[in-house]
């Protein structure tokens, strides 16, 4: 009987050893199983990551060029507004130029015939003065 309980003890103990065993290769399987998909998903993650980073980084290099492109439009645009106005503003001063000497002419023309006009009464007054003596 002493045998028979070594043998069995034996045996539920190699058991033991089988039942605790099993799950922890189990586990220990399922574990790197895990450990390594968790890895390829991670190194996944971080690639797909990295992608969406260059993604990003061409998404925002076009816009900065479109908002460069659009600015230098802008600049071209108001020198071209600056270059009609100052010639504008040249067409402007001529006119009024013009319209000065125009204007000087007038005035030289009626003093002149203003002068005229005293020549004549001068003249008149002369003859009549004559014509007194």
């Amino acid at each position: 009987m002493k045998a028979l309980k070594k043998v069995f003890k034996k045996k539920l103990s190699l058991s033991k050893k089988k039942i605790i065993d099993n799950p922890l290769k189990i586990l220990k399987r399922i574990t790197s199983l895990s450990l390594a998909e968790k890895y390829k998903n991670f190194k996944e993650r971080a690639k797909q990551k990295e992608l969406h980073r260059i993604k990003l980084l061409k998404e925002e290099k076009i816009k900065e060029l479109k908002k460069e492109k659009l600015e230098q439009e802008k600049q071209k645009n108001e020198e071209i507004r600056l270059i009609k106005q100052n010639e504008l503003n040249l067409i402007k001063e001529e006119k009024q130029k013009i319209e000065k000497q125009e204007k000087q002419k007038i005035k030289i023309i009626k003093q002149q015939q203003q002068i005229e006009r005293k020549k004549i009464k001068l003249e008149a007054q002369r003859i009549k003065a004559q014509s007194k003596n």
